[in-house]
């Protein structure tokens, strides 16, 4: 459960598909946005939230898992589509909304506890000049259980603007999936 509240949170993974705005102009700020991107189900805004580096990387996985699977049937899973042509196309906006479309469509619980959470920006950690991890407290209600949680999104500096990565659990779960299909433990 932790994992699929981590998901649709800091998931996942070019251009940005909306202008930049004054809101994002601290770490914690383009957390708050992206939060709030999530709790409207709102997956374009989200993809506009993330940095180019992690929006590129999951688009590079869905490829790879695309040419690994020859039923068609996780491309069908991932982004709804299993011709490997029209995905190459997809810009990687389009495929983190995809992704996370589905994510949200397969567990509907998690849209609905994202809908009940309260989130409160604590403050941020720099590691460097361009990284900033902020230190986020959400309460929600999930499945009839009140959930208090602490988590750390990272963000990366994009011109004037703070975006998004991938989370650690959301980069160990796409290596997961990666050595599965091509048969590693």
């Amino acid at each position: 459960m932790r994992f699929l509240f981590l998901l649709a949170l800091v998931a996942a993974p070019s251009v940005l598909a909306q202008p930049a705005t004054p809101e994002a102009a601290t770490p914690e700020d383009a957390a708050a946005q992206l939060t709030a991107a999530f709790q409207a189900s709102d997956f374009e805004r989200a993809a506009s939230l993330m940095h180019p580096d992690a929006l590129a990387s999951l688009k590079g996985f869905v490829g790879e898992i695309v040419a690994l699977d020859s039923s068609g049937m996780a491309a069908m899973m991932f982004v709804g589509d299993d011709d490997p042509e029209a995905i190459a196309a997809l810009s990687p906006e389009e495929v983190f909304a995809r992704f996370l479309g589905s994510v949200f469509g397969m567990q509907p619980e998690i849209g609905e506890a994202l809908r009940s959470m309260e989130a409160e920006m604590i403050g941020h950690v720099m590691e460097g000049d361009s990284l900033a991890h902020v230190v986020t407290r959400s309460s929600m209600s999930m499945m009839g259980a009140s959930v208090v949680q602490t988590d750390v999104v990272t963000t990366k500096r994009y011109g004037d603007e703070w975006r998004a990565l991938l989370s650690g659990d959301i980069s160990n779960l796409v290596e997961g999936i990666r050595a599965g299909f091509k048969g590693e433990k």
